[in-house]
């Protein structure tokens, strides 16, 4: 049964806040963690391994970035009205925040950090996942209120 004046099945376990809010959890899960761990590895192997992860991790981060990004918009341009509602736009700037923080910070940290450790751009790179933690968080944190939101119709 479908919410009055709404297509989505809200007992779906394909509900449209789980499907956009699992990506967003999946690569907090996988970026959180490894980053700190880098200055562990030392010196002399650190080109490789700071090679080898990002080769390991960016099949699995890339798809799911782009799957985040592809059931946000399509949830907001599906015309329904829950997706239009302020919370569920500040999540697609918390969405921005993340894929702004990835291209222009994260990456070219990885690109630097490829060529040999640097103390200072390992702990840039610390620092700055924190944005993109955050943001997961508080993105995550709005696709769980909207949803209990939707599906028990407790707030407005």
């Amino acid at each position: 049964m479908s919410r009055k004046g709404t297509s989505i099945d809200k007992a779906s376990p394909a509900h449209p806040f789980r499907i956009d809010l699992v990506p967003g959890w999946t690569l907090l899960a996988c970026t959180a963690r490894p980053v700190p761990l880098m200055s562990r590895v030392g010196a002399e192997p650190y080109s490789a391994y700071e090679q080898g992860h990002v080769a390991e991790i960016g099949p699995v981060v890339a798809p799911m970035m782009v799957l985040e990004v592809a059931t946000a918009l399509s949830l907001v341009s599906s015309g329904e009205a829950v997706f239009r509602r302020p919370a569920f736009l500040v999540s697609l700037g918390l969405l921005a925040v993340i894929w702004g923080s990835t291209f222009l910070v994260q990456v070219p940290l990885h690109n630097a950090l490829g060529q040999g450790f640097d103390a200072s751009s390992h702990a840039a790179l610390v620092q700055t996942n924190w944005i993109r933690t955050l943001a997961w968080t508080g993105r995550g944190a709005i696709l769980i209120w909207l949803m209990h939101s939707f599906t028990f119709g407790s707030a407005r």
